[in-house]
C-alpha cells in the first residue's frame, strides 16, 4: 500500500498542508464540483467551454500534482489542463488561453496532446506524439525556483523525454521564475459529461520516480 507523500512528511515531523481543490468561487457554469471539490464535471448538452482552477496558487518550492480526464474526453479535444498566473485576466466562462492577458497560461488538450507555451515558457524535452487516452492520468512536477516543468502520462515509464526532476535534467518546459500559478482545467460540454479530477495529496496513480525532493501541491 502506497503512503501519500503528505503522510510521509507528517511522519517525519513536517508541517501538514491541506490539499488544494477546485475552487468553488472560480468555476464557470455548467461545470459542477463534487467529491469535496476534487471532481469538476460539465453537462453534456450544447457546446460551451468553461473553466475552473485550484484554490491555491504556488510560486516557490518543488510541487507535484496529478489530473485525470474523464471518460467523456474525446479526439475533438474537449478536455484541457493548464496553468494560470494570478495576474491573468482569464475568465472561467471560456477555455484556458482564450482572451487571457496580464499573465501566462499553458494548456493541453486530452487527446491531441498539443501543448502551447505562452509568454515566459520555452519548450524543452516535450513531444506530442503520444495521445492522452480518455480516463487517463497526467502528472506534472514544477520546480518554481529553477523555472522547470516536467510531464508524464504513463505509469512506470518515467518523465517525458527522459527527464529527471530531482536532478533538474531534461524538463518538458522551462519558464521565467517569479510567477504565482494555479492549476486549471477547461471542459467542453458538447456531446458528453466530461470531467477533470484533481489530485494534490501525494497518493498518485502515476509513479514515474525521480521526485524525492518534490512535495504535493497542497
Amino acid at each position: 500500500m502506497r503512503t501519500p507523500i503528505a503522510t510521509q512528511m507528517m511522519m517525519m515531523g513536517a508541517a501538514s498542508t491541506a490539499p488544494a481543490t477546485w475552487d468553488p468561487a472560480w468555476v464557470g457554469s455548467p461545470i459542477a464540483l463534487s467529491s469535496g471539490n476534487l471532481v469538476a464535471t460539465t453537462a453534456s448538452s450544447g457546446s460551451v467551454w468553461r473553466s475552473t482552477r485550484t484554490t491555491t496558487a504556488k510560486n516557490s518550492g518543488k510541487r507535484l500534482a496529478e489530473l485525470r480526464c474523464g471518460a467523456g474526453a474525446n479526439t475533438s479535444g474537449n478536455w484541457i489542463w493548464g496553468l494560470l498566473s494570478t495576474a491573468t485576466t482569464q475568465s472561467n466562462l471560456t477555455y484556458i488561453s482564450s482572451g487571457a492577458s496580464g499573465g501566462i497560461w499553458l494548456a493541453e488538450q486530452a487527446t491531441y496532446r498539443t501543448l502551447t507555451g505562452a509568454s515566459g515558457f520555452t519548450v524543452g524535452a516535450y513531444t506530442s506524439s503520444t495521445a492522452l487516452a480518455s480516463s487517463a492520468y497526467l502528472q506534472v512536477a514544477i520546480d518554481f525556483s529553477a523555472g522547470k516543468l516536467w510531464i508524464t502520462t504513463a505509469a512506470g515509464t518515467g518523465w517525458m523525454g527522459g527527464g529527471n526532476p530531482d536532478s533538474g535534467t531534461s524538463p518538458s518546459f522551462t519558464f521565467t521564475t517569479g510567477y504565482s500559478l494555479y492549476i486549471a482545467t477547461s471542459l467542453d460540454s458538447n456531446g458528453a459529461n466530461v470531467s477533470s479530477t484533481l489530485n494534490t495529496t501525494g497518493l498518485f496513480n502515476l509513479n514515474p520516480g525521480n521526485v524525492t525532493t518534490f512535495s504535493p501541491w497542497g
